[in-house]
């Protein structure tokens, strides 16, 4: 039988994650296979990086809306790709979630190019259970 949480559970499991990576987190879009855990080194290419300098998003009934416009990004270092996983870590590097585009509920719209923002509301991460 499938697991079912409401909505006010699955926003605040979204709330709990930016919460727990704190601020000036990092966004990290990598294609290739994703490791194992949080502990596996990363074997796909590195596309970009983006650090949080702000509030980073918002919930709504269990969807936390990425927000470009709260990120710090060198557009001139990202690598043209698609991104395959994300790795959210906190300022330090420390890993905390790793998700599969698009199976483990993050989504993203396009290609990560050289020298191009990645753009507002590009990314979300739906909470699991719905």
């Amino acid at each position: 039988m499938a697991k079912h949480a409401n909505a006010t559970l699955r926003s605040a499991w979204a709330q709990s994650l930016i919460d727990t990576l704190g601020a000036s987190h990092k966004i990290k879009f990598y294609s290739g296979t994703q490791p194992a855990d949080t502990g596996a080194a990363h074997t796909g290419t590195l596309l970009a990086t983006l650090t949080a300098d702000a509030t980073p998003g918002s919930v709504s009934a269990g969807v936390l809306t990425f927000d470009a416009a709260s990120y710090t990004q060198t557009n001139s270092s990202h690598t043209s790709g698609t991104p395959t996983y994300v790795s959210l870590t906190k300022s330090d590097d420390t890993r905390v979630y790793e998700l599969a585009i698009p199976s483990d509920g993050m989504t993203f719209t396009g290609t990560v190019q050289n020298g191009v923002d990645i753009a507002r509301g590009a990314w979300t991460w739906t909470a699991p259970d719905a």
